[in-house]
């Protein structure tokens, strides 16, 4: 039982023949009566200070005595120490066994098999699992399985047989007994277990996650014949890739306990990766590339049905039909449809555009085909932005910087003109400096501002450069006056810019006016320079109506105030005079004598515009006629006032209107 016993027995007997006998050592008991490797146990009793070997089991704690006395040895529990008695040994000859056991735990040697299922038998090899030799004690009382219990019998003093639990995982085995617990160095792998997928169906390339148990040592995931890739999230999770070449199949999952497959076969939906060529014409052939291709029913151009031929699942090629517009592939099969997010493309074309003129940031319709796929819109070469509605239709904005020329829409297919010219419309948004002196120059800022003709300071023209399309240089010509500023081109479009220029240093003139006298109501016209801006013309101070005016001339009616007197007009660039008089003509004033409704009645009638004037009477004309004013208020006929008088009885009665 203690090989080692009698090797140093043989050393005993020779310490006897050089030494004195010593006295007998005698164990009474130990503390504690239990541990592992490494616990410290104080053996007590007599005679111990000449300790020189203390045995746990028959197991030498070599090199672990870690003190002596008389009445008590302190040692450390060896690596490999089995249940059973302590035994020490004294120099000199002579030994002492306890009567009480010390248990120590179980230790592993080894397991077979190394891997399992769940129910499957597993043999356990070792020393301290208990036999019933000491009774009850040191027997194995649980073994887990990567912390599962598991039911379990002693077969002999070196050996248990256990069934692995139905909720085991991979992981260490562990075996318990009294006086502690001892896990295997290396783990029991289960066979894995698929509980769910999710989802059922799905592209190549997609992730799919796959839930059960025991699945941290998989080796290889495999849809059907073709293997995944895939990362092992945990024990129970683990997500894996659609491979491309994958079919409808079983999804099987392999560790070193074994392989597993899904109880239904996984559906592969088809997935295009990229198709070549991207642009061509009907006849084309164009090569699908992607997975999940069997089973394929048909391929549509941008909704137009092509012929196809079948490659393989990871290959479909396909001709551009007659009718395919600029649009996505859709490839249908079995399983479900792709459509690819990407167009093929085919050669664009313009057929028409509504308005055909316009100004900057109106908004033209652009009509014509597979305008799906455009990628620039220009006018005349100048880039505007676009809105595509359908793959017939687009809108554009005439960009500010946009000049009258040919419309083109560019595509991934290439570049198409319209047959027709669009014409821009200018725009004036206004000018800088507002005011300068002849000969300054003048910025005119707006849009569309080439192929002009003429550029205008009232009516007189001025010299300009054209530096962009949104902007002109002209100078403040000679004989210029305030006025507003016009430009216009080759189409015939006029463009007044807002507000008025002022020309620092101008004063209006005034040349002559016809007719040079009238009455009230006349209409006058006032010839000079400068005039386009009059606001105001007096009549000797009196405000007079307008009418027609240019820069040269001006058109005024008399009011019905005024007097003899000069002529005034009030430009932006000052007020000019008259050098002569208007004379103000007296007017003729008629009256009108009628015979009234009763016999001895008479009524008077005269221009109700003759203002200032008195209605008299006399009973006799000539010098010394003695004229007084005819009493009556005058009623307002129509332009005329009106007087009833009666008549005399006897003798005559005249009437006059006198200022």
């Amino acid at each position: 039982m203690f090989p080692r016993f009698w090797k140093f027995g043989f050393l005993a007997t020779a310490l006897l023949a050089l030494s004195t006998l010593s006295k007998a050592a005698t164990i009474s008991g130990f503390t504690p009566d239990r541990g592992g490797p490494g616990a410290e146990v104080t053996v007590i009793g007599t005679g111990l200070q000449n300790v020189l070997f203390v045995y746990f089991g028959g197991t030498e704690a070599s090199g672990e005595i870690l003190s002596r006395s008389a009445t008590s040895v302190r040692a450390r529990v060896p690596p490999n120490a089995l249940t059973g008695q302590i035994s020490v040994f004294i120099n000199g000859g002579g030994f002492a066994t306890s009567l009480p056991i010390f248990v120590t735990t179980p230790r592993f040697e080894s397991f077979i098999p190394l891997t399992g299922a769940p129910g499957s038998l597993v043999t356990i090899s070792g020393f301290n699992f208990g036999t019933g030799q000491f009774g009850s004690r040191g027997n194995v009382t649980s073994v887990l399985f990567n912390g599962q219990p598991a039911l379990f019998e002693i077969s002999g003093l070196n050996q248990l047989l256990t069934l692995v639990p139905t909720n085991a995982t991979t992981g260490p085995i562990t075996l318990v007994n009294e006086a502690g617990s001892t896990s295997s160095l290396i783990p029991f792998t289960v066979a894995p277990l698929i509980s769910s997928i999710t989802p059922t169906n799905g592209m190549p390339g997609d992730p799919i996650i796959i839930q059960g148990s025991n699945l941290g040592t998989a080796i290889n995931v495999e849809f059907g014949l073709e293997r995944a890739s895939f990362s092992v999230i945990s024990p129970s999770n683990l997500v894996a890739r659609v491979p491309t070449n994958a079919v409808n199949a079983r999804i099987q999952i392999s560790t070193p306990a074994g392989t597993i497959a899904t109880a239904q076969p996984f559906v592969v939906l088809p997935r295009i990766f990229d198709f070549q060529p991207r642009i061509g014409t009907t006849g084309t052939n164009v090569v699908l590339q992607g997975g999940g291709f069997h089973g394929v029913t048909g391929v549509e151009f941008n909704g137009t049905r092509a012929t196809f031929t079948f490659r393989s699942s990871i290959q479909v090629d396909a001709v551009v039909p007659s009718g395919a517009s600029t649009g996505p592939i859709r490839l249908i099969t079995t399983n479900g449809t792709f459509t690819t997010t990407e167009f093929f493309h085919l050669p664009s074309r313009i057929t028409s555009f509504n308005p055909n003129s316009g100004e900057r940031d109106d908004v033209i319709t652009i009509d014509g085909q597979n305008l799906s796929g455009t990628s620039r819109v220009l006018f005349n070469g100048v880039e505007a932005g676009f809105t595509i509605t359908s793959p017939t239709r687009l809108t554009a904005v005439v960009p500010a910087a946009a000049t009258s020329g040919r419309v083109t829409v560019e595509s991934p297919a290439g570049s198409v003109l319209s047959s027709g010219t669009f014409n821009v419309i200018p725009v004036l948004d206004g000018f800088s400096p507002g005011n300068a002196t002849v000969g300054s120059p003048v910025t005119l800022a707006g849009a569309g501002l080439t192929n002009l003709v003429w550029v205008r300071l009232g009516g007189v023209d001025m010299s300009f450069t054209l530096l962009s399309p949104t902007a002109v240089r002209a100078i403040v010509p000679l004989d210029a006056f305030s006025g507003t500023l016009r430009i216009r081109n080759l189409n015939g479009n006029e463009i007044q810019a807002p507000g008025t220029f002022i020309v620092d240093g101008a004063r209006p003139t005034l040349t002559s006016f016809t007719p040079s006298e009238g009455v009230a109501g006349t209409r006058v016209v006032i010839t000079g320079k400068g005039l386009a801006t009059t606001s105001r013309v007096q009549f000797n101070g009196v405000d007079a109506v307008l009418g027609t005016r240019t820069s040269t001339s001006v058109e005024a009616t008399v009011p019905a105030n005024a007097s003899t007197g000069l002529i005034a007009v009030t430009t932006l660039d000052g007020i000019a005079v008259s050098t002569s008089n208007f004379v103000i003509r007296e007017p003729v004033v008629s009256l009108a004598i009628s015979r009234g409704v009763a016999s001895d009645e008479i009524v008077l009638r005269w221009s109700a515009s003759a203002t200032g004037y008195v209605l008299q009477s006399s009973a006799s004309i000539g010098t010394g006629a003695n004229w007084t004013t005819v009493s009556g208020t005058p009623v307002a006929e129509g332009a005329n006032l009106r007087l009833t008088q009666v008549i005399p009885a006897t003798g005559a009665r005249f009437y006059r209107l006198r200022k």
